[in-house]
C-alpha cells in the first residue's frame, strides 16, 4: 500500500470510531439544552436541573477523553480492527431484555432488591463466575447506590409494593438509611 492510501484508511477508521462519540456528544449538547430550561431552586438547594446538568457534563467530558483517546491510538486502529472479538449476540440479546426487566419489575419489587438482581445477572452474562464476586459487588455496588440516593441526595427510591416494600424498609433499617 502507498503512503497516500494507509493515511486514508486510518482517516476513514478515526472517522468511524469517532461518530459514535460524536452523536453522544451533539445528544448531551442538546439535552443540556434543554435542561437549561427547567425552572430555578430556592436558594441554597440543589435544584432539579443539577443532576441532570453534572451527568451530561461528565458524559460530555467523557466524550472529549474518547476522542483524544481515538486521535492518541490511531495508528493502532488497524491493529485493533484485525483482533476484535467475536460478538455473541446470544449475550447481549439477553443483557438487553435483562435492562427492560429490571426497569418494569423496579416499582413492584423496589430499586433494593432489583438493582442486587440486576447486577448478580449482568456480572454473570459478561463474565464473573465465582459467586462470593458476584455477590460482594452486587451488595456493596447497591448499598453504596442505596446511600448515595437516599442518604445524600434524599432522592426516593421505588421501594417495592407488598411484601417487597417491607423488604425494602428492612434493608433501609438495616443499613441505618431511615
Amino acid at each position: 500500500m502507498s503512503g497516500e492510501n494507509v493515511v486514508q484508511v486510518t482517516t476513514g477508521r478515526v472517522l468511524r470510531a469517532c461518530l459514535g462519540p460524536f452523536l453522544i456528544l451533539a445528544a448531551a449538547v442538546y439535552f443540556y439544552y434543554l435542561a437549561c430550561s427547567i425552572g430555578p431552586c430556592p436558594p441554597g438547594q440543589l435544584g432539579a436541573d443539577f443532576w441532570p446538568k453534572m451527568i451530561l457534563i461528565f458524559l460530555m467530558i467523557g466524550c472529549v477523553i474518547k476522542f483524544g483517546e481515538i486521535i492518541s491510538n490511531r495508528q493502532l486502529l488497524d491493529v485493533k480492527a484485525d483482533a476484535r472479538p467475536e460478538m455473541h449476540n446470544g449475550k447481549l440479546t439477553a443483557m438487553i431484555v435483562l435492562l427492560i426487566v429490571t426497569v418494569f419489575s423496579i416499582d413492584y419489587i423496589g430499586f433494593a432488591l432489583a438493582n442486587v438482581c440486576f447486577m448478580l445477572i449482568f456480572l454473570y452474562l459478561v463474565g464473573l463466575r465465582r459467586l462470593r464476586t458476584l455477590l460482594l459487588i452486587s451488595l456493596i455496588g447497591t448499598t453504596a447506590l442505596l446511600y448515595i440516593f437516599v442518604k445524600l441526595v434524599y432522592l426516593p427510591l421505588p421501594r417495592g409494593m407488598g411484601f417487597f416494600e417491607d423488604i425494602t424498609l428492612f434493608i433501609y433499617r438495616a443499613l441505618y438509611i431511615m
